[in-house]
C-alpha cells in the first residue's frame, strides 16, 4: 500500500482543482489518519474503507464509507447511517463493526462470494476466477457459523431474501 499524504493531497488539488480532487476513500485501516485528512482538508470528502469506522467517519463530518463488505453489510451501514448519533445508532455500529471484523477474518472476496451464494441460494456466487480460491469446507463453515451468531445477521439474511 502506498499512503497518499496530506502534502500529495494539496499538491493535486492545488494543480488539478478542488473540484476534480473532491475526495478520497482512506482504506489505511487507521482512524486517527482518518480523522486527520477530514480535519485538514474541510469540504474534502474522505471516506472510510471500512464499515467500522462509518460511524465515527460521519460524527467526524466525513460522508460515510466505500467498502466492499457492504455487497453483504448494506443494510445495516444503511441503518447506521440513518439512525444519526445516539443510543440506537451506537447499538447500530456495533453490529456494523462485528460483521465487518468477522468478515475480513477471511479471505475476502472469497468470504463475500460465499456469504452471498449461502443468503441468495444461488451457488453460482461462490465462483472465482484464478487466481482466487474459493473457501474452503472448513473456512465457509466458520465463517457461517460466526455470521448466524452475530447480532445483526437476520437483518442480512431478509435483505439478501428480497433482492433474490
Amino acid at each position: 500500500t502506498v499512503p497518499i499524504t496530506p502534502g500529495l493531497i494539496e499538491m493535486l488539488r492545488a494543480s488539478h482543482g478542488q473540484e476534480v480532487v473532491a475526495g478520497i476513500k482512506d482504506s489505511s485501516g487507521d482512524w486517527n489518519n482518518l480523522k486527520a485528512l477530514i480535519e485538514r482538508f474541510p469540504g474534502f470528502d474522505v471516506f472510510s474503507g471500512s464499515e467500522h469506522f462509518l460511524a465515527q467517519n460521519l460524527a467526524a463530518g466525513g460522508p460515510g464509507c466505500i467498502s466492499a463488505t457492504t455487497n453483504v453489510t448494506a443494510p445495516v451501514a444503511r441503518a447506521a447511517m440513518a439512525a444519526g448519533a445516539g443510543p440506537q445508532a451506537d447499538k447500530l455500529q456495533e453490529g456494523l463493526s462485528e460483521l465487518r471484523l468477522t468478515i475480513q477474518a477471511f479471505p475476502l472476496v472469497a468470504a463475500l462470494k460465499h456469504i452471498k451464494a449461502e443468503l441468495s441460494g444461488e451457488p453460482a456466487w461462490a465462483r472465482l476466477l484464478p487466481p482466487l480460491l474459493p473457501l474452503d469446507a472448513a473456512q465457509a463453515a466458520a465463517l457461517m457459523t460466526k455470521l448466524r451468531a452475530a447480532r445483526d445477521f437476520a437483518r442480512l439474511q431478509e435483505t439478501m431474501r428480497l433482492a433474490a
